[in-house]
């Protein structure tokens, strides 16, 4: 017989054994209620969250519309789970977090794998040392939508949008309010259009201590980042992405890179202008203390094509190649 631990009295832990999902379904339901911050500890364990059908297509998880934290064991022994392949079920798009306006989500220590589009917020989410990974469907990964804020630290975002079924039109990170990323890792992501960070033209987004690298992309697009609105990067690195687009950063907005590097970056065979970063449409950008090196186009601009305002302030641009 399984155990359920809940406390409704503010600044008690609901406590889930391990691989419980039910547990954890009731407590998000209860915390909903309570008027309460809430917490939730999960025991180290595989959480199997429920099957979708004709008459289910998610949210996995019961809507987040109070103030929860959901603390997990670590990210390598805490994993939510889903047997919801789409070419499985036929549904391609679907999540497992949604956050309502007004709510407050924090998760800590845990991951998240093949649950379709991890998180689509709306309200307040922080991501503390969590792990996104192995997700399919129409746009998986995470959503911040225009009057979200989410944050996440020391978080890894990797082998989403595997091209299964063909091609898929969302990012892994897709922001269109305000997000702050820092010490965090994007790697190894696939999508036809954005392999890592689409950043919209109402959004606000800071990158800190971070690593965006082998990511690609089968279609014209960014492999690395693509900003249309104001977005800032400092010391981080954005490495060995490929795309038959931009395959390192493509800022069609505001945008500041300081104390970066950008390297390794290649145009596949169909590839266009600017192999570690493109500027164009009517974007601002700013560089300093960078460097750009090593890069590849299959067009022009091996390191840096600029077709807009450019701003260069001791940057160092070296090594790259360009077919034109």
């Amino acid at each position: 017989m399984k155990t359920y631990t809940y406390t409704m009295d503010v600044g008690r832990t609901w406590n889930c054994a391990a691989g419980d999902a039910t547990c954890l379904i009731n407590a998000i339901t209860l915390a909903n209620g309570s008027g309460n911050p809430e917490i939730i500890q999960l025991a180290a364990g595989i959480y199997t969250l429920p099957t979708l059908d004709s008459t289910n297509h998610g949210p996995l998880l019961p809507v987040i519309q109070g103030n929860i934290t959901i603390n997990g064991a670590g990210a390598q022994s805490t994993i939510l789970r889903s047997n919801n392949r789409p070419q499985d079920t036929g549904i391609t798009e679907f999540e497992t977090f949604h956050v309502d306006e007004g709510a407050t989500l924090q998760l800590t220590g845990l991951s998240m794998m093949e649950v379709g589009r991890s998180i689509r917020n709306k309200g307040v989410v922080t991501l503390q040392e969590v792990t996104v990974s192995d997700n399919q469907g129409v746009g998986p990964g995470i959503v911040n939508e225009r009057k979200g804020t989410l944050t996440m630290q020391k978080t890894t975002v990797t082998k989403i949008a595997d091209s299964f079924l063909g091609s898929f039109s969302g990012a892994p990170i897709q922001n269109d309010g305000h997000m702050d990323i820092m010490e965090s890792v994007i790697k190894g992501n696939r999508s036809e259009t954005v392999a890592a960070i689409l950043n919209g033209s109402t959004a606000v987004m800071t990158v800190q201590r971070s690593t965006i690298a082998d990511n690609q992309t089968f279609e014209s697009g960014a492999s690395g980042i693509k900003n249309f609105g104001y977005m800032e990067l400092s010391r981080s690195l954005v490495q060995n992405n490929k795309g038959q687009g931009t395959p390192g950063i493509e800022n069609r907005g505001e945008m500041l890179i300081s104390r970066s590097v950008i390297t390794g970056n290649e145009s596949t065979e169909f590839g266009w202008d600017g192999g570690g970063i493109f500027n164009g449409g009517t974007g601002t950008l700013t560089i300093s203390q960078t460097v750009i090196a090593n890069n590849t186009a299959t067009l022009r601009g091996g390191g840096l094509y600029n077709q807009s305002h450019l701003t260069l302030d001791r940057t160092i641009i070296a090594g790259n190649e360009a077919g034109e």
